[in-house]
């Protein structure tokens, strides 16, 4: 069982792969996103590095330290224009800036309940008028098989994921039943998904 991320990603491999999130990549080639994107709880980069492909300047931010020399490594190899650093987001006054795309891919769920609330204003204060904003989250239905349950403090359902962006247009916010083959053992998520934007362009 994994008892810190450091641990995990100071593997050889990604750990979570390096195929973007199929839901965040469907956004961006579809609404024809490009500018400034923050990537928050970003790992070993399989969604920053997939922005910048598509020629957004990235800034991409995660706890681990492991986790952020790996990604640094990665966009080097790719001449990827990506900054990042070791972030802890419990931290108030971290998120700072007008990006056009803010992505929080099941780093939420690593908070205390109580900074979710905080955070989620710093995220869409943060968001350009017109921006957009990926989140997936564990929901309260997960079964909890992953290797790293034991690291998740907050479980959400749709309906409080919505509130914590109440202030954001939202596009779609639903629950999803997934499997992960990517990580330790095959096992089975539900993830509550929100995709929002900011209004005023």
């Amino acid at each position: 069982m994994t008892t810190t991320f450091d641990e995990a990603y100071r593997r050889v491999e990604p750990v979570f792969g390096l195929e973007p999130d199929p839901v965040l990549a469907r956004l961006v080639l579809n609404q024809q996103l490009h500018g400034r994107a923050l990537d928050l709880g970003a790992g070993d980069g399989r969604n920053s590095l997939f922005l910048a492909a598509q020629g957004f300047t990235v800034e991409a931010v995660d706890l681990s330290r492991a986790a952020v020399e790996k990604l640094k490594q990665l966009a080097g190899r790719r001449k990827l224009p990506i900054h990042a650093d070791v972030c802890d987001l419990c931290e108030a006054g971290k998120i700072t800036g007008a990006y056009d795309i803010i992505v929080a891919d099941t780093v939420l769920c690593h908070l205390p309940a109580r900074e979710t609330a905080r955070l989620a204003q710093e995220i869409s204060t943060s968001l350009q008028p017109g921006g957009w904003l990926y989140v997936a989250a564990f929901s309260d239905d997960d079964p909890r098989e992953s290797e790293f349950a034991p690291l998740i403090e907050t479980y959400f359902t749709v309906e409080t994921l919505c509130t914590l962006f109440s202030d954001l247009r939202h596009e779609r916010c639903d629950q999803v039943h997934v499997v992960d083959n990517r990580h330790g053992c095959r096992h089975r998520h539900v993830l509550v998904r929100l995709i929002a934007q900011k209004e005023g362009r």
